[in-house]
């Protein structure tokens, strides 16, 4: 069973930066605004939201008393992200019913021990629901191969990003296939070859490094490239931002 986690913000840099924090654990959904949030919930309730504020067509707050009004959604955990400048509007939400709000730019540790400690809460209110004889309908997620070759894949290279000389060859020995079975899944599966799948999933990693302030030398060595200058490169050609420009935009968030 894995959790799902609906992600809630209108700025796509930040939806990106979330999933990349979270879609190694749990089930994520994105919505770009409180009305399209309330469309994904009303078909397949998550287990717990992150949502931005100011939004347009449905903000943060709005999301909230939709919720609070629903008792069909009203007991789903939210937390919500602000920046300093909204605290009266975070405020707001803790009374609407939110758990906790997170600050722009928030801690990488933090957001994933609070999400940890809420989802725990979650499973042991389930085990004491079911000692007490309440009936609770649980859906289990069975994944289909498409997900479980990606959940192997992104498993070792997790394990192995880091290092600028992991090959094609070990990767596919990893994956217990020959290098043609590992080429063709991985277009078939992921939608690249492995290289690029290698290659995207280290810049994603690259990401959160350097949103956790490490400079663009350390996070080229971090995130398994050669030279911080073909990092920079690669960045840019995947991002449309130079790493120092995010870097810039996350800080300013």
């Amino acid at each position: 069973m894995k959790y799902t986690i609906l992600i809630v913000d209108d700025n796509k840099l930040c939806r990106q930066l979330f999933l990349d924090i979270l879609s190694e654990n749990y089930i994520t959904i994105e919505a770009r605004n409180g009305q399209e949030a309330i469309d994904i919930i009303n078909k397949s309730a998550p287990d717990l939201i992150v949502t931005d504020i100011n939004m347009p067509v449905m903000n943060g707050l709005q999301l909230l008393k939709k919720l609070a009004l629903n008792p069909q959604t009203d007991r789903i955990p939210v937390l919500v992200v602000s920046s300093v400048s909204e605290e009266d509007k975070a405020q707001q939400s803790l009374k609407l019913g939110a758990l906790d709000y997170i600050s722009k730019p928030f801690n990488i540790l933090s957001l994933d021990h609070k999400i940890r400690n809420i989802l725990k809460l979650i499973t042991l209110q389930h085990g004491i629901s079911k000692q007490k004889g309440i009936t609770e309908s649980i859906v289990h997620v069975i994944l289909t191969p498409k997900q479980l070759f990606n959940k192997k894949l992104s498993s070792v290279f997790n394990k192995n990003y880091a290092d600028s000389l992991f090959s094609i060859a070990k990767l596919a020995k990893l994956m217990a296939v020959s290098e043609r079975q590992l080429q063709r899944k991985c277009n078939d599966y992921a939608g690249n070859g492995p290289s690029s799948c290698l290659k995207i999933f280290r810049l994603n990693k690259a990401k959160l490094l350097l949103c956790q302030g490490k400079s663009i030398a350390q996070t080229a060595e971090l995130s398994g490239f050669d030279t911080p200058s073909y990092f920079a490169r690669c960045f840019k050609k995947a991002f449309s931002l130079s790493p120092t420009t995010f870097a810039e935009q996350y800080k300013n968030q």
